[in-house]
């Protein structure tokens, strides 16, 4: 570890002194390596933690009744094509964004609920768009440098970082069309380095296809009482529809998977030519 401090010689000069590093160097080198190990462990405890939390969710929206039946009758309930009613599912639907578990079957429901089209397409973007806004503006103006400074030694967090300073529409706009959590398109954005007026242009886009989409979808469906009862999405959408998005998603990911691997070969590379150098 210390070969990289071999004292300095030059042929045919004499030096005094040999620079060996000082203790408060090797210090630092020391801690350095502790910091960067300390935050690949952090940064995989936060993603496991909140995948387990995540597939939990998915798990009880697909195998429980009583939990799908509670969303339906939220919407039963509380719609009465009212503004108090529209404004009490909207309040419901920002909190299910800004904790993260905003879900498809509640954009279905507002078509299948909230009538005219224009109605629930129009509070469901302006709920959507003010919610991932909120997330990301939190991130990015408030705990950024903490979360930068706490991460930037993960290799990974730095390629995804470095890949959305080069393309952050490219990047922006793949990580909002594929069937990410929520969570990776609001907080962990803020971080990385992309401008307020990129993410509100690239999200409204996005956000606006999406919620269009569910909604067609709400409104177009004739068996969202069976899907409640039984869980299968074939009965709120077909199977070739269910078919595109999956493969859609899947080239999109492969897409982005590619555009970070010339960031981390190029990483990996620049790593390795100062290790050379060092030596």
């Amino acid at each position: 570890m210390l070969n990289q401090y071999e004292p300095l010689e030059q042929p045919g000069v004499a030096l005094s002194m040999p620079e060996y590093p000082t203790s408060s160097e090797i210090h630092e080198v020391i801690s350095k390596e502790k910091q960067s190990h300390l935050s690949d462990i952090l940064l995989l405890l936060i993603i496991i933690f909140y995948l387990i939390v995540v597939i939990a969710f998915f798990i009880a929206l697909g195998t429980s009744q009583h939990f799908r039946q509670f969303l339906f009758d939220f919407f039963s309930d509380n719609y009465e094509n009212d503004v108090y009613g529209l404004l009490y599912i909207g309040a419901f639907e920002l909190v299910l964004i800004i904790t993260g578990f905003d879900i498809f079957l509640m954009d279905i429901l507002f078509g299948f609920f909230i009538r005219p089209y224009l109605t629930a397409l129009t509070l469901l973007f302006a709920t959507k768009m003010a919610g991932k806004f909120l997330c990301f503006a939190l991130v990015k103006y408030c705990f950024k440098e903490e979360i930068y400074q706490a991460f930037k030694g993960n290799i990974f967090f730095k390629t995804f970082y470095v890949a959305a300073q080069i393309n952050p529409i490219k990047i922006l706009a793949i990580l909002q069309l594929i069937t990410l959590p929520t969570a990776f398109k609001t907080y962990v954005v803020g971080v990385f380095a992309v401008s307020t007026p990129q993410y509100l242009v690239v999200t409204s886009i996005s956000n606006f296809m999406w919620t269009g989409f569910w909604v067609h979808v709400g409104v177009q469906a004739k068996n969202v009482k069976t899907f409640i009862e039984t869980g299968k999405s074939s009965d709120i959408m077909p199977l070739q529809v269910q078919m595109i998005i999956f493969f859609g998603g899947i080239c999109a990911l492969g897409y982005l998977l590619k555009l970070t691997n010339q960031v981390y070969q190029s990483i990996v590379q620049e790593v390795q030519g100062l290790e050379k150098d060092r030596k």
